[in-house]
């Protein structure tokens, strides 16, 4: 049961795929760790999240097509909890 979270799956990302995820989430928070305005950085690192949702082995414009959609999503879901 355990096992599969531990073992290593190969994948077609390509090698920059999760530092990009890395720093679109890390950065922001580190910037406003820095200067003091640590809220408006958790949600510009929750903004990050959507590069996620990006699909390597599409073209230009349905990536682009579903980044926007994701990007309304967490939008619509931001404005709704809050």
């Amino acid at each position: 049961m355990l096992q599969p979270l531990f073992e290593f799956r190969a994948t077609t990302r390509p090698w920059h795929f999760p530092l990009l995820a890395g720093l679109s989430v890390g950065l922001p928070l580190l910037v406003g760790h820095f200067t003091g305005h640590l809220p408006e950085s958790k949600l510009a690192s929750l903004a990050g999240l959507v590069s996620l949702y990006t699909n390597y082995e599409t073209g230009l414009v349905p990536r682009m097509l579903t980044l926007i959609a994701c990007s309304f999503g967490i939008l619509v879901s931001f404005a709704v909890g809050a």
